[in-house]
């Protein structure tokens, strides 16, 4: 087998590693839902665009965008289309977009940043836990609040919860664990 100059010289390139990052709830805000795989209803997460200006110019690194939209090119061409809008949004040359791969398929990656993923040790780890892993929810699906907005709302509860109160407890309980108050 002979090998050929372009794979030499592919050989002997510095080596890049390809950092995955997911779109929809990573990128992409999406916080209407699934709408198709060729349609992106919402806007940006924030900071993400920024940072994947960056990244592109990272000699370090190649970034390649992956989702379920991946599996057809009309999901492909959406998220590329939409990344280059967002980048002229930010002031940021749109073909810069072109820089970004699209893959069809998982390829082998050095990082891959996700927001419905769980960084593997062992199959001991407690989060493997089946009900657990039935319980997951994705950022996207969670409420989002400050310490401060938590403590408010603790001390609304709390207050609310006082003899002579009119309030459901079993709500008001609901309420705690989904905010993490209350184990």
């Amino acid at each position: 087998m002979t090998i050929t100059k372009a794979e030499q010289a592919q050989d002997e390139a510095p080596k890049k590693y390809t950092l995955g990052i997911d779109f929809d709830g990573v990128i992409h805000s999406y916080t209407t839902g699934w709408q198709g795989r060729d349609v992106i209803a919402d806007g940006p997460m924030p900071g993400a665009i920024e940072w994947i200006n960056q990244a592109i110019d990272d000699e370090r690194f190649r970034v390649a965008v992956l989702s379920s939209r991946s599996e057809t090119a009309k999901g492909r061409i959406a998220m590329h289309q939409k990344i280059a809008e967002w980048f002229a949004q930010e002031n940021i040359e749109p073909h810069r977009a072109n820089r970004i791969w699209f893959p069809a398929f998982k390829p082998p990656l050095w990082l891959y940043i996700d927001d419905r993923s769980h960084q593997f040790i062992s199959w001991e780890d407690p989060m493997l836990d089946l009900d657990r892993v039935a319980a997951f929810k994705p950022h996207t699906s969670t409420i989002m609040l400050t310490a401060d907005e938590k403590k408010l709302i603790k001390q609304l509860m709390n207050q609310a919860g006082r003899p002579g109160a009119d309030i459901d407890v079993d709500r008001m309980n609901s309420i705690r664990r989904k905010l993490d108050l209350m184990p």
